[in-house]
């Protein structure tokens, strides 16, 4: 973390960025909280019960304050086969036509591709069906 709030206060490319989507945090409820000056995080810890995995896994997602506020959590998942944060945000500045924009984040360890394909899928094509015309992006 300190290394990444230096590159977010110092860097010119990194504090530009409005989201910034994190795999593999390998944070937990006992983890310490973690922060970037400016933004808002959103993360899901892996849950070892339902996963079957004790070590590794986690999503997060770091919101520029300035870019967007009004963010709403849709979708979590942390399943054997893949982790899944689906995520919907107003920026400040978006379009007209648009009302929001919808991202999904996940994480795929392995070992059944086929059935992490198949959830994946599952989510956003439920999320296209949602959104309208509203963009939706896979991470």
């Amino acid at each position: 973390m300190p290394e990444l709030s230096a590159l977010m206060k110092y860097d010119r490319d990194y504090r530009r960025t409005n989201l910034l989507c994190i795999t593999e945090t390998w944070l937990t409820e006992e983890s310490d909280d973690i922060s970037l000056e400016g933004y808002s995080l959103i993360r899901w810890d892996r849950d070892s019960q339902k996963s079957s995995k004790t070590i590794g896994g986690g999503l997060s997602m770091f919101v520029n304050d300035r870019w967007a506020t009004n963010i709403t959590v849709h979708e979590t998942y942390c399943l054997t086969d893949y982790e899944l944060l689906m995520v919907s945000f107003r920026p400040h500045y978006l379009p007209r036509e648009f009302e929001q924009i919808t991202v999904a984040l996940v994480y795929v360890p392995g070992p059944n591709f086929t059935l992490a394909a198949e959830g994946i899928a599952a989510s956003y094509n439920k999320a296209l069906r949602n959104s309208a015309d509203d963009p939706v992006f896979l991470l």
